[in-house]
């Protein structure tokens, strides 16, 4: 069995507590204020070759706890670094402990603290020298206390890869030309052998995401590292084998790192 731990967006405080956001550099087309605004296609992009050191200072009016730092829809490929600072001034100086970010290149990168800390000034800092894309980006922000359920769910999963292209050809014989509007990762999750009291631990989680109207970021405890931040694909299925023996399956969808939204 394996463990499940989110953090709901309406839980997020780097939405929900609208924080002041500076940046080293930004391009004004990609702002720093769309990293903590969806959708997660609209990303915050440094100016050109803004590489190094580029850091967001972060100020929430006052101090918020938090164990869990994640950038959603990023550039930063796996060889980039990420530094967390927090402090009573405006560019903190010292680093907090604990925050080490998986996922580098994998589009989403996150970092679990094992114990919450509280700042009102936070900064994070990326650096990916040399990137080919001569910025660095990032979609969205989240700052938060994750959940982990008591239950677990069962070690076998399956992830399906989804694009949507929109294709065109103009003549027959000439080369189809298209372009992506959507790219994501859908998730099916089985919890189960569960008992009445673990069956509505998870089905009250599932309830409050209200068939994918409030998005999540979900760490499910894979063998191998894996982080998601998207919504409840529909519904549900609740199975009931005898009065202490349950399971449900459900699936979750990302949203798009496809078609960038200025």
């Amino acid at each position: 069995m394996k463990n499940f731990t989110y953090i709901l967006d309406s839980k997020n405080l780097a939405r929900t507590e609208s924080p002041a956001l500076t940046e080293t550099t930004q391009n004004g087309s990609y702002p720093a204020e769309n990293m903590i605004a969806l959708p997660v296609s609209k990303p915050f992009r440094s100016a050109a070759a803004g590489l190094s050191s580029q850091k967001t200072l972060i100020d929430y009016s006052s101090s918020q706890t938090i164990d869990t730092i994640a950038l959603i829809n990023t550039n930063l490929r796996a060889g980039a670094t990420i530094t967390i600072k927090g402090g009573s001034s405006t560019d903190p100086g010292s680093a907090v402990s604990g925050f080490t970010f998986q996922g580098l290149g994998s589009g989403t990168v996150w970092a679990i603290r094992s114990s919450t800390v509280a700042h009102r000034y936070w900064s994070i800092t990326l650096t990916d020298a040399g990137h080919p894309d001569n910025y660095l980006q990032a979609g969205y922000l989240i700052m938060g206390v994750k959940v982990t359920l008591s239950t677990q769910f069962l070690p076998e999963w399956t992830k399906e890869k989804i694009k949507l292209v929109r294709r065109s050809e103009n003549e027959i014989g000439v080369p189809m030309l298209g372009s992506k509007i959507y790219s994501g990762t859908r998730v099916l999750v089985t919890f189960g052998g569960l008992t009445i009291t673990e069956r509505n631990e998870v089905d009250s989680f599932l309830d409050s995401l209200d068939l994918g109207i409030e998005p999540s970021f979900i760490v499910p405890d894979y063998d191998e590292a894996d982080a998601y931040y998207g919504g409840l694909q529909e519904g549900y299925q609740i199975s009931q084998q005898n009065s202490n023996n349950a399971s449900i399956s459900c699936i979750f969808q990302t949203h798009s790192f496809g078609l960038v939204v200025t």
